[in-house]
C-alpha cells in the first residue's frame, strides 16, 4: 500500500514539474525514418539544416510567445530546409514541421 501511494503522489509532483517546464520551454525533435546508422545520420544532418533556417527569422533573445509565433510562421520554410535535406542525401522521406505541446520527460 505505501509502495502505491508513493507512486501515486511520485507521479503527481513529475506531473507538475513536466507540466512547468513545458510551459517555458519549446522542445526541438527531430524524428529519424528508423534506428538504422544511415537514418540517424540523415536525422543528424535535417536538424543542423533546420536549426540553420531558425537563425535567418528566429528573434535574438525572443520570449516564449514570441520565439512561438516566429516558429509558427515559418513552419512551411523548416519543413522544406528538412526535405531538401533529405532529397540531396538520396533519400524521399516525407518531412513535416509542426509546433505542439508535448511531453517533456523527467530526467
Amino acid at each position: 500500500m505505501a509502495g502505491v501511494l508513493c507512486a501515486l503522489l511520485g507521479g503527481f509532483w513529475l506531473g507538475e514539474e513536466q507540466a512547468a517546464l513545458a510551459g517555458r520551454v519549446i522542445r526541438f525533435h527531430v524524428i529519424a525514418n528508423s534506428d538504422s546508422q544511415w537514418d540517424q545520420a540523415l536525422k543528424l544532418q535535417v536538424r543542423d539544416a533546420v536549426l540553420a533556417e531558425t537563425e535567418k527569422f528566429y528573434p535574438e533573445g525572443a520570449d516564449l510567445e514570441t520565439a512561438r509565433e516566429a516558429l509558427s510562421a515559418h513552419l512551411g520554410e523548416l519543413a522544406r530546409a528538412g526535405r531538401e535535406t533529405a532529397e540531396a542525401a538520396g533519400y524521399d522521406y516525407p518531412v513535416t514541421a509542426s509546433l505542439e505541446k508535448c511531453w517533456f520527460p523527467t530526467k
